[in-house]
């Protein structure tokens, strides 16, 4: 009889509870994640032109850290992701993944290919993409990059960072789950997909229904446990609050429709 083996893909969005998820996870003596937080790897594959690739494909051997070397190796070897992951399995365990927020990023097609890729290996995959309210999410990453990276002014306030970046490029697309949510529901089966709400993850029911989702016990010490969240020193200006809102319309009415919760969970 063949051993049941799972495989999580997760999706994103970040800044919206993946970091939590992958620490849920990773601590479950039946998963082993590997060695990467961020295989990043679908991303490069999928866009010829991103960054990260052509930096990692340019970047002179000799000055490779493991986890470059793995990444490069997955990237030029034809299987060798899937075969990574399926070597994780045969050490004894039953449960590994790859939590990128990059990958929500991908389209239909990209989805079916890692599906169909993993499946040949004999993985049931199983999809996890977290939601947050929009303004809450974008706030929450404009604290981190300014906080961890200095991209963002020090000397601006909150409220004029979100109304500065809001619009950006950059940015926006992390909040568009109205955009990946119908690629997902494409490409994978019901049963083998799970939308989690941020705002009401941390509680037992909700904890509990993950983690039969994932197929991994309860953890209560999780319940309470914060990972690489920002603290809010201020809050945001309502005139912005409402220009987000407005901006993300779309988004709030495709989830308040297919998410009602949200309509008392998220600003409205």
């Amino acid at each position: 009889m063949a051993k049941e083996k799972t495989f999580i893909l997760g999706v994103g969005a970040p800044k919206a509870g993946t970091s939590w998820l992958y620490e849920y996870i990773r601590r479950s003596p039946k998963a082993n994640l590997g060695q990467l937080k961020e295989y990043q790897l679908w991303n490069m594959v999928f866009n010829k032109n991103s960054k990260k690739r052509h930096d990692l494909l340019n970047k002179p051997q000799l000055q490779f850290n493991s986890d470059d070397f793995l990444r490069w190796t997955m990237l030029t070897r034809k299987s060798s992701y899937e075969i990574y992951f399926n070597s994780i399995i045969n050490s004894g365990y039953k449960i590994t993944g790859d939590i990128s927020p990059q990958y929500a990023l991908l389209s239909t097609t990209g989805y079916n290919y890692i599906k169909q890729q993993l499946e040949a290996c004999g993985f049931v995959v199983k999809v996890i993409y977290l939601i947050r309210d929009p303004i809450e999410r974008l706030w929450s990453n404009i604290r981190m990059e300014r906080n961890l990276y200095q991209t963002i002014d020090k000397n601006i306030s909150d409220s004029d960072a979100v109304k500065l970046f809001h619009k950006d490029d950059r940015w926006k697309f992390d909040s568009k789950y109205d955009r990946v949510i119908p690629k997902l529901r494409d490409a994978f089966e019901k049963k083998n997909l799970y939308i989690g709400v941020y705002e009401e993850m941390f509680t037992i029911d909700k904890v509990h229904e993950l983690s039969e989702f994932i197929g991994i016990d309860y953890d209560p010490f999780m319940i309470k446990k914060k990972v690489n969240s920002s603290k809010k020193t201020e809050e945001l200006d309502t005139d912005v609050i409402k220009a987000v809102r407005k901006f993300y319309n779309e988004t709030y009415e495709f989830c308040y429709s297919n998410f009602p919760q949200t309509t008392y969970l998220w600003n409205n």
